[in-house]
């Protein structure tokens, strides 16, 4: 896998706020087969580890030169966005970590599910950590 588009069996995982989708995900889970249920691991666990790699910067995108140049020029987001535009860059990387963070949670929802209908199936993983901070501590 090289991109979160690479995630085949789990698509929900690329849609924001992944656990309203819980019952689909939760019958994607029950019908896989062996197979696909522990391809499914490797999905969750690639998309958390991509996830939680995310940095500040990766959230200023668009903004990048208004972040940049607030040192030299405090105005400098009046400037391009009017008056309106005060705090807006601020409020709109506020929102992108929030939503951010909460596709890290719902992640993290996902792998317990995957854990508790796994070990319900029969298959041999209680060894699996029980939440996805302990694989990549």
């Amino acid at each position: 896998m090289e991109t979160l588009g690479d995630i085949k069996q789990l698509t929900y995982l690329c849609v924001n706020n992944p656990w309203r989708w819980r019952d689909n995900i939760e019958n994607i889970f029950k019908m896989s087969s062996e197979k696909e249920f522990f391809q499914i691991y490797y999905e969750i666990c690639f998309a958390y580890h991509k996830s939680s790699c995310l940095t500040d910067k990766d959230f200023q995108w668009y903004f990048e030169e208004i972040f940049e140049k607030r040192v030299i020029d405090p105005e400098i987001e009046i400037k391009k966005f009017g008056k309106r535009g005060e705090g807006m860059v601020d409020h709109i990387f506020e929102e992108r970590k929030k939503c951010h963070n909460q596709n890290l949670d719902d992640t993290k929802k996902i792998y317990i599910l995957w854990k508790r209908i796994g070990l319900q199936r029969g298959f041999s993983i209680s060894f699996y950590p029980d939440d996805l901070d302990e694989i990549f501590e």
